[in-house]
């Protein structure tokens, strides 16, 4: 079986029906695979009665599917095929990969390919990959020839028996026409030389397992009976050794001929079970540290205990206008409202077996110590977004032009509704409003930004805008850094380690201490379309 990949190309993606559309296979010219390059033509690929049956998985990596394909359709211009993608963790970042140009290229699987001078002749489509590189784009090489058409195969094994017979023909001493040759009396060789000239005789227990041989003519069923003929040959020199070797009934099947046994790498017979040495990788994902994305866009203090307490005003002393002369002093009432809040404590631990340590294994612990850090920094980050989301206040976004990414839109509205008390410095973006505004020049976004906000000394340099996949679809938060704190304890996460003599164990344990505190839910604005899904309506907030 000979398996072919090649270069696609993705025409359209649509993530409101969940459909991919690629080129699959272009006719009529150079296409880059495996093998080399190839060029397939029309009719050259079989398709699958039930188009479903055509997976789609994520580099090749059939244990990793993310589709299958609805429709594939053959034109002029080559095979083009549409893909529902599943609705998995997969399926959905190649739905938002594909659809922001990050994952656009597409490699086909082809099983049973014949291919002839770099052009296809025969293959069954089975799959397809959805590739950021596809299909091995640094091959050159005009692709060999590979698999058999059935014709060939009978051709190839008559050239193959020829040559058994040509290379025996130089290798053996022809034969007198004399049944027996005396070596001279004075010979001193030690043995005498007999040449026999004989008729060759096929082995007499050969039967018959193939397509059924001419009457008097044996089949070759194993290697035995082949090695007994060419013995038989090399003694004879019998042109009958050849016409049995060339038999069709010994050259179509499919086995491969040969009188020594077969040694394998792996599988059942191989070997690699009891000598094989794997190669050792270590830890195959050293993805870096997590760097918090919310924390740092809000005020920070020292955790001192796990209840916090504060105050804000509620009605703010204020002057007015006064007009003197002994009159009386404006004076009004003034009002604190409490501001509490609570730390969350955040805790891990394992009784790893004291072995790791014993023998020194420095590449697990870096590992362990290294997750469980990033664990804690990117839970606390989630939880400070899940609070400053929650503390918000909700904002509903006005009409636009058009023409404006709608994004900077929500971002404008959250902007505008604070605009008497606080000034933004940050905004978290949906991810399905972010692709229109990674599509928008950047020049554009601070001038829009610094024009509509009136931001400090009119710059929108120092203005963060980033996505947020905690937010839901649609939404955008628009905030101030001091609309909120966020209170940690110095050190978090703190590592704990003990003896478990008992069991012969090393306990370690990571606790942390956080807690967020709102300090103005109006400095927060939440701004959304105004609709919310509400018992599979859409209904105005």
């Amino acid at each position: 079986m000979t398996t072919i990949t090649t270069e696609g190309t993705l025409l359209s993606a649509s993530t409101d029906d969940r459909t991919l559309t690629y080129r699959l296979l272009p006719f009529g010219e150079p296409g880059r695979t495996n093998l080399g390059l190839v060029t397939v033509n029309a009719g050259a690929v079989t398709l699958p009665d039930d188009v479903s049956r055509v997976t789609l998985n994520m580099e090749h990596d059939f244990t990793r599917p993310a589709g299958r394909a609805v429709r594939i359709d053959e034109d002029d211009a080559g095979l083009a095929a549409t893909f529902r993608v599943a609705g998995t963790t997969a399926g959905n970042d190649l739905l938002l990969e594909a659809s922001e140009g990050l994952r656009t290229g597409i490699s086909v699987e082809l099983e049973d390919s014949v291919i002839r001078d770099g052009v296809l002749r025969s293959g069954r489509l089975i799959a397809a990959a959805a590739c950021v590189r596809p299909a091995f784009p640094s091959a050159l090489l005009v692709a060999a020839d590979a698999g058999e058409l059935p014709a060939e195969a009978v051709t190839a094994a008559r050239a193959a028996a020829q040559t058994v017979v040509d290379i025996l023909d130089e290798q053996t001493v022809p034969a007198d026409d004399e049944d027996t040759t005396e070596p001279d009396a004075g010979d001193d060789q030690e043995e005498d030389t007999v040449t026999t000239t004989a008729t060759a005789s096929a082995p007499a227990d050969l039967t018959a397992t193939r397509t059924p041989p001419r009457a008097g003519r044996p089949v070759i069923k194993d290697g035995a009976d082949l090695a007994r003929l060419l013995a038989a040959y090399g003694r004879t020199k019998d042109r009958a050794v050849f016409d049995l070797l060339a038999a069709p009934e010994n050259a179509v099947g499919g086995e491969l001929w040969a009188a020594l046994t077969d040694i394998t790498y792996d599988g059942a017979t191989g070997l690699t079970q009891t000598l094989g040495q794997p190669q050792w990788l270590g830890n195959i994902w050293n993805d870096r540290a997590y760097e918090r994305k919310i924390i740092p866009l809000i005020l920070s203090g020292t955790l001192t205990s796990l209840e916090l307490e504060g105050w804000k005003w509620g009605t703010k002393p204020v002057v007015a206008p006064w007009a003197g002369n002994k009159a009386p002093v404006p004076s009004g009432p003034v009002t604190v409202l409490p501001n509490p809040g609570t730390a969350t404590r955040y805790a891990g631990a394992h009784d790893i077996a004291r072995e790791y340590r014993d023998f020194g294994v420095t590449a697990f612990w870096e590992a362990y110590f290294a997750a469980m850090t990033k664990s804690y920094a990117e839970v606390t980050d989630i939880a400070t977004g899940d609070a400053l989301i929650a503390g918000a206040t909700p904002v509903t976004a006005g009409a636009a032009d058009a023409s404006v990414p709608l994004g900077l839109v929500y971002v404008v509205d959250g902007a505008l509704s604070m605009i008497d008390i606080a000034t933004p410095t940050w905004a978290l973006i949906a991810p399905d409003l972010w692709r229109s505004l990674l599509l928008t020049p950047y020049e554009h976004t601070l001038q829009y930004l610094s024009s509509s906000l009136g931001l400090e000394k009119g710059e929108a340099g120092n203005f963060t805008i980033q996505p947020y996949s905690g937010l839901g679809a649609g939404e955008v938060l628009v905030g101030d850094k001091a609309a909120a704190t966020s209170y940690e304890l110095p050190g978090s996460p703190i590592r704990v380690e003990a003896e478990n003599i008992a069991q012969g164990g090393v306990d370690e344990g990571f606790f942390g201490y956080h807690g967020v505190v709102i300090n103005e839910p109006k400095a927060l604005a939440l701004v959304s379309d105004g609709i919310v899904a509400d018992a599979g309506t859409r209904t105005k907030k």
